[in-house]
Order: C-alpha cells, then sequence, then structure tokens
C-alpha cells in the first residue's frame, strides 16, 4: 500500500544521507592526506626532473576537496535531519 511506498522513500533518503557522509569523510581525507602529493603529481611538466609547484595550488589541492566533503557532510546531516523528522511525526504520536 501507500504505507510501503512511503517507507521506502524514507529508507532511500537515509540511504542517500549515509552515502553523502561516506563521499564527505572520503573527500576530506583525500584532501588533507593526498592534497601536496596530488598537487605535486598534476604540476609536473611531462620530460622534466625538477620543477616547482607553487603553494596556492598546493592549498587548492588540499583545501578544495576538504570544502566539498564538509558541504557533503552537512547536506547528509540535513537530509537525515528532515527524513528523520518527517518519519517520527508521522508515526510516532500518540
Amino acid at each position: 500500500g501507500s504505507n510501503l511506498r512511503g517507507e521506502l522513500i524514507i529508507n532511500k533518503h537515509f540511504i542517500s544521507s549515509f552515502v553523502f557522509a561516506l563521499l564527505g569523510v572520503v573527500l576530506i581525507f583525500v584532501g588533507f592526506a593526498k592534497g601536496r602529493a596530488l598537487a605535486i603529481q598534476f604540476s609536473k611538466p611531462p620530460n622534466t626532473q625538477a620543477w616547482i609547484t607553487s603553494n596556492g595550488l598546493m592549498n587548492a589541492f588540499t583545501y578544495t576537496p576538504v570544502a566539498l566533503g564538509i558541504t557533503l557532510l552537512i547536506l547528509s546531516l540535513i537530509i537525515f535531519t528532515i527524513t528523520f523528522w518527517f518519519e517520527n511525526k508521522d508515526g510516532g504520536g500518540a
């Protein structure tokens, strides 16, 4: 019936909330743990032995994934909170 459909939609929102949170954590990890290495790797010109990677590029490769990760964590929290509120509003009262 319609109640089963509502439960499936709520479960879908909980799953999407979890996926966004997981992606956010992965992006934060990549930014802080691998940001400098990725900046150095992407700034290397072909067939060179020595090059300089700017501090701005290192910051971009570090803080852009971190900012996206934090945004995804906030989005996950918002989706979870709204879904949880609607689930409790519909079936939790006396």
